[in-house]
């Protein structure tokens, strides 16, 4: 059934663009004494020397910390209300969402929605002061094993990854279970890409 193509997505990347700092800064590193420069030059050090994708090198550079795998992703949740934010995030998602809400916007059935889309971890923003404005996060993610310690990279999005979610949002397959893949004609799709606006702070975000 085609759409009537009214509701504007606005998807932000998260590190440098709602928060001031890499996410681990404020939450990981001074929960485990992680001092900030000597870990991402071990990164480094693997980007360059071994070519792993920047994702997967802090991932694993923290799963190989016994007291980080002891956090769980409930614990990571936890650490989201110690995020840091430039000045008016969160209250600037309410006041966009107010302003739609007006009704020179309503006659027409104007509608924003809020999507992050990022390389840090999703269930750190899970538990964040943004979350309740926010339709859907994508993000890096660690599976568990059955002790509920955190044990693999169930997900690692890099700059190249979040070409797909971009077409989720698109098509409105947020569900990570549907196939992103089915063929939708673009009438049909929920969010166009002209309807949509994406923030970001680098060239990763391009």
């Amino acid at each position: 059934m085609p759409q009537t193509h009214n509701v504007i997505g606005i998807v932000y990347d998260f590190d440098k663009t709602l928060s001031p700092h890499s996410m681990q800064e404020d939450t990981i590193f001074p929960h485990l004494g992680i001092n900030a420069a000597t870990f991402w030059s071990e990164v480094e050090s693997l980007t360059s020397e071994k070519y792993y994708e920047s994702e997967l090198a802090w991932m694993r550079l923290l799963l190989e910390k016994k007291e980080f795998r002891a956090i769980s992703n409930a614990g990571l949740k936890m650490m989201g209300d110690q995020l840091h934010f430039y000045p008016g995030v969160p209250e600037f998602f309410s006041e966009l969402t107010n302003t739609v809400q007006t009704p020179k916007y309503q006659e027409y059935g104007v509608s924003v929605e809020h999507y992050i889309i990022t390389s840090g971890l999703k269930e750190v923003i899970e538990g964040s002061a943004v979350r309740p404005y926010v339709k859907a996060i994508y993000g890096s993610e660690f599976d568990e094993d059955t002790h509920n310690e955190l044990s693999f990279p169930k997900r690692a999005v890099g700059h190249t990854q979040k070409t797909q979610y971009l077409f989720r949002i698109n098509k409105g397959y947020l569900d990570l279970g549907s196939d992103i893949n089915d063929h939708m004609p673009k009438e049909e799709r929920r969010i166009p890409f002209p309807n949509m606006i994406y923030i970001g702070d680098g060239p990763t975000d391009v």
